[in-house]
């Protein structure tokens, strides 16, 4: 069975974009890109499988708010 390839990206704002982004990126896959400009991070999938992709988006925005929480936004 061949497995999709989904992309998808997520834009949230922050009052202290960099230092999130930085608290979060250690924990990217290979197929994750995440950036900041302009207050947002920018974090940009590409997964083989919807499965996969629900999986680590799930990871991404749990890892997200836990960042969020220690820098007390």
């Amino acid at each position: 069975m061949n497995k999709c390839k989904c992309r998808g990206k997520i834009v949230t704002p922050h009052k202290r974009p960099h230092i999130i982004m930085e608290a979060i990126r250690p924990d990217n896959t290979q197929n994750m890109r995440t950036t900041c400009k302009n207050g947002e991070i920018i974090t940009e999938f590409e997964i083989d499988g919807i499965g996969t992709l629900i999986a680590t988006v799930d990871d991404y925005l749990l890892n997200l708010k836990i960042a969020e929480e220690i820098v007390h936004e």
